[in-house]
């Protein structure tokens, strides 16, 4: 029995030991990863399978995307097309039911999308101005962004919550998940709790994640309690969007694990994942997602394609810039945003702009003292004498109303001008 604890006691001290580390440690070694992982171009599969108590969909829908990102240090591209499917390796060679474009060119964000490519209707592209920063979008515009640490209730990155938090616990020595022992950071912030397993067996990158907002946690910015809505009516879905029940949001949950790694250039690269996304409701109904996403393709080194980082805009899309009011339509044409007016009108309204100047020209005071001048003296009878005012009046009445009626026309004529040149593809 001496001999066997023995043993036990020496095959403790020979077994690998992990030294603890604070969470600072942690954090510098998990952002190591995190830069060199958003430098490389990438081609993923995504299988979505989306549960809805609150429409009236009594099965699961299922979508599948295909995607591709390419990233440069500056710009970012990223394409995927989707296809409603049963099962991830269903064949997708007939058309999509949908294609969208997200790029970040120059400081703005374009989302390009068309759901029927025989249709312009569908054709719409979106327009946001945005600071440099770059890592917003990255939230929003890249498809299995979860495996870069951006997840869905967030508009930051891991590592950005992680800094930010106002209390971080390491939890004492490792937890075994799948092949690794990972550190546990648990965080605790305005953008609710999240629980961390770091894999430092696999270049400290992410191996399994668990978030939970609710009360006054930040979801998407704003708080993840809504106030209740008397109307109980269940929302209906159009093209897989989910929309909220009508009683309030009160708690977001998600589950996020790495299932597969490889290696590239010497890096570990997570391969593939699945996570979860379940919203509740205070009238007790839930909706959310499950998703399951494999890389395909991970290049540090990509020769770009010719087109990537430009906006690949059809002809005659519907265009919405940010804080456009909507009064006149925008459309694409050739590189630029147009309205979508008749140029007759547009060279009817230039001749009235012309006539409106010619007009006051001819009102003003100056313009009548000139005429008086010109015409021979004549005794001026005392009634007209006395209508002189009433005269003056009139005009002065005639020249407001027509400088009104010019400011009017040159307003929309310059709106009109502007937003033909807007937003140019340069």
């Amino acid at each position: 029995m001496k001999g066997y604890c023995l043993w036990v006691c020496i095959g403790m001290l020979c077994a690998p030991c992990i030294a603890q580390m604070t969470s600072e440690e942690l954090l510098g070694k998990y952002r190591r990863n995190e830069d060199i992982l958003n430098l490389a171009s990438i081609q993923g599969t995504t299988l979505q399978e989306h549960f809805d108590s609150v429409s009236k969909r009594t099965t699961p829908f299922r979508v599948k995307q295909v995607a591709h990102v390419f990233y440069d240090g500056e710009r970012l591209d990223s394409t995927s097309q989707r296809w409603f499917v049963e099962h991830l390796d269903e064949d997708t060679s007939r058309r999509p039911v949908g294609a969208v474009q997200n790029l970040w060119y120059k400081n703005q964000w374009y989302q390009i999308g068309e759901v029927d490519p025989d249709d312009s209707d569908t054709w719409n592209v979106f327009i946001r101005n945005d600071p440099e920063n770059i890592e917003d979008f990255k939230n929003i515009g890249v498809d299995g962004s979860a495996l870069t640490g951006r997840f869905s209730g967030d508009n930051h990155p891991i590592s950005a919550i992680w800094a930010e938090a106002e209390k971080t616990v390491v939890r004492p020595g490792t937890e075994r998940i799948g092949d690794a022992d990972c550190y546990v950071v648990e965080l605790q912030g305005d953008r609710g709790s999240h629980t961390l397993w770091i894999d430092p067996t696999h270049g400290y990158t992410l191996r399994r994640a668990e978030i939970v907002k609710t009360g006054d946690a930040l979801y998407y910015g704003e708080p993840i309690t809504t106030e209740e809505v008397p109307n109980d009516e269940p929302a209906e879905i159009d093209y897989g969007v989910m929309s909220d029940p009508k009683g309030g949001r009160k708690k977001c949950t998600l589950q996020y694990e790495v299932t597969e790694y490889t290696q590239s250039d010497g890096e570990w690269v997570p391969l593939a994942a699945e996570w979860t996304v379940q919203r509740e409701f205070s009238n007790g109904r839930r909706n959310g997602w499950h998703i399951k996403h494999r890389r395909s393709i991970v290049d540090f080194s990509p020769d770009f394609p010719d087109d990537a980082f430009t906006p690949r805009i059809r002809n005659g899309s519907h265009v919405f810039p940010e804080g456009d009011n909507g009064i006149i339509p925008l459309y694409w044409f050739d590189g630029e945003i147009r309205p979508n007016i008749d140029e007759v009108i547009l060279d009817q309204i230039d001749r009235s702009v012309e006539d409106v100047f010619a007009m006051i020209e001819t009102s003003t005071p100056q313009a009548e003292t000139r005429q008086a001048k010109e015409q021979p003296q004549s005794p001026v009878p005392t009634q007209t004498a006395q209508a002189a005012p009433k005269a003056e009046s009139a005009s002065l009445v005639k020249i407001w109303a027509v400088g009104t009626a010019v400011l009017t026309i040159v307003f929309v004529m310059l709106t009109i001008r502007y937003r033909r040149g807007t937003h140019a593809n340069r």
